[in-house]
């Protein structure tokens, strides 16, 4: 079987829709806390996997500090995404439409990113954790695959995580390359959101 080349165009396109789709879980989870406390009404009604990125302007208007944080997080993610956007001279309806880079991120997204199935507001707030923790991974994994120039990277990277991710989350680790630096700074913004959430009682 003849082994696909992967452009650089790959590996930006397909991180965009990394990005895409970390925002799109936290805005899950936004809805999922929601659905416990202010908007019980809707529990049941909205179905979590038509939730798109436009989707966190209710989250907005709540007042649960768990929920403020999570929105500031998916914040920080679509301020990334958009930054990237820029910085690589994107079209951004063009690059998130693309049904490869969409199916490349999904590749590594549905690695990391596993179903929590906490049901009171508790557990899912204990769930984030999970989340967050699951998102750095994927965020790394990205990182490498940038890196390397290489999509299938699982073996290379999945131990070679839990050595550098105390330095990774005290932003100890550098790099010259733009796109790199941005998911390290996302990595370190989050981290700061997790500690908050794990303060609330």
């Amino acid at each position: 079987m003849e082994r696909k080349e992967y452009t650089e165009d790959h590996f930006i396109g397909m991180t965009a829709q990394v990005l895409s789709f970390i925002s799109i879980k936290l805005c899950e989870y936004g809805y999922l806390l929601a659905f416990e406390k202010e908007l019980p009404d809707l529990k049941g009604l909205v179905e979590l996997d038509t939730i798109s990125n436009a989707d966190f302007e209710l989250l907005e208007t709540l007042q649960d500090p768990a929920v403020k944080i999570v929105v500031h997080s998916i914040h920080q993610v679509e301020d990334c995404l958009k930054n990237f956007i820029l910085i690589n001279n994107l079209d951004e309806y063009e690059i998130l439409d693309n049904e490869e880079y969409r199916e490349l991120a999904a590749d590594s997204f549905f690695a990391y990113v596993i179903e929590f199935d906490g049901q009171t507001y508790t557990d899912i707030l204990n769930d984030l954790n999970g989340v967050y923790y699951n998102i750095y991974q994927l965020l790394y994994h990205t990182t490498r695959q940038i890196s390397l120039q290489q999509m299938d990277i699982f073996d290379q990277v999945y131990d070679e995580f839990f050595e550098i991710i105390e330095d990774l989350l005290g932003n100890k680790i550098e790099t010259d390359n733009k796109n790199i630096a941005l998911l390290y700074h996302l990595i370190n913004t989050l981290a700061k959101d997790e500690i908050l959430l794990d303060n609330i009682e």
